[in-house]
């Protein structure tokens, strides 16, 4: 009961003084309350190392170009009809999102389409590590996922213009 007294006493004497105010309601200018200082400690960013770029393969900015050019290709495998875009989508994280990935021919992996994320940075590649390089990984790729032919590919894009220069 003394509780329900005090908040009451309370209540009214809240009323009382807005009451008397000299300002009217309508033009009075509620400001919001302070926030609690939400600052973050943030950790210092930190640079990625340096790629181990095989000295027989130096990137260049025409190479990295020619590579996300052939990377979007349907015409590197056996059917026309695969890309490595077809599993490593850049909307679901150069995946694919699904439990396990098809081949070329229909066929199933028995495992899923790794990401592509910090890829030049890994030292093994395939899951199981099988693969000594990444040019030794996306070769083996090609011909087994896509069904690439190497000599056929080079051959057809030899044909085309854009290729070719």
């Amino acid at each position: 009961m003394n509780r329900i007294k005090i908040f009451m006493s309370v209540v009214t004497l809240v009323l009382a003084v807005s009451a008397c105010s000299n300002t009217p309601t309508a033009e009075k200018k509620s400001e919001p309350a302070p926030l609690p200082d939400q600052r973050v400690a943030l950790p210092k960013p930190v640079a990625l190392p340096a790629m181990d770029i095989p000295a027989d393969n130096p990137m260049t900015p025409e190479k990295a170009g020619l590579g996300k050019q052939l990377f979007f290709d349907k015409r590197l495998s056996k059917t026309g009809n695969m890309s490595c875009e077809t599993c490593h989508l850049p909307e679901k994280g150069w995946a694919d999102g699904n439990a396990l990935s098809m081949r070329f021919d229909g066929s199933m992996n028995t495992r899923h389409t790794p990401t592509l994320y910090n890829v030049g940075y890994y030292k093994q590649w395939y899951w199981d590590g099988r693969a000594a390089t990444l040019e030794a990984q996306i070769l083996a790729a090609w011909r087994g996922q896509m069904g690439g032919d190497p000599e056929a590919v080079a051959k057809a894009l030899n044909e085309i213009p854009a290729y070719k220069q």
